[in-house]
């Protein structure tokens, strides 16, 4: 069976860090009905009649346990933009002030329609302020028809700065094609909001 809806292209690894991108990607346009990366919000009612924000994704959200010295705050999520449907997410949760530091916890997601690539190696970053992650990424093999999250790492960042936003940056080394589109890196650079 052929789907006019989808195109096929070898996905060529032209990076020097020793992996050998011989996958092949393939963007499947969805039906109509675009899955969000994580933005919705729905309220609940609680026990005593008030209500609470609950924010959904497509992976469940980590159980920050009953630490009662730290407040629990909102979820923010940055998205690169390549004009296509394979980006990098990232979701972050900002921590209050503790003596002077703060923690930022980061997830970094790869976002995208159907895919196949091969293992990236480890020359794959988010830099926080001062303070630079690296990390490999595994195989990825989706081929469904829906918009996933691949969650690739996870980490905790800590600051001492009084600013009231901090600079992020990071990359993913794809260095392939998809939906037609060869690309080399896939790079968010924003700021986090303190």
């Amino acid at each position: 069976m052929i789907f006019s809806a989808c195109s096929t292209s070898n996905n060529t690894d032209t990076s020097d860090d020793g992996v050998i991108g011989d996958g092949t990607t393939m963007d499947m346009i969805p039906d109509g009905t675009e899955q969000n990366s994580g933005d919705n919000k729905t309220e609940e009612p609680t026990t005593d009649g008030t209500t609470t924000e609950e924010q959904t994704s497509d992976e469940e959200t980590s159980d920050l346990g009953d630490d009662s010295t730290q407040s629990q705050k909102e979820k923010k999520t940055i998205t690169s933009d390549t004009g296509t449907g394979l980006n990098l997410v990232i979701e972050y949760t900002v921590g209050d002030k503790i003596d002077g530091a703060r923690k930022i916890d980061i997830e970094v997601y790869i976002e995208s329609y159907s895919l196949n690539v091969t293992a990236r190696g480890n020359t794959n970053f988010v830099r926080v302020g001062d303070e630079t992650l690296y990390f490999s990424t595994d195989a990825i093999s989706y081929n469904g028809t829906e918009k996933k999250l691949t969650r690739v790492v996870s980490h905790t960042f800590t600051t001492m700065t009084d600013n009231e936003t901090l600079p992020i940056y990071a990359m993913w080394n794809f260095n392939g094609v998809y939906s037609d589109k060869p690309i080399s890196a896939i790079i968010i650079e924003n700021n986090i909001e303190l």
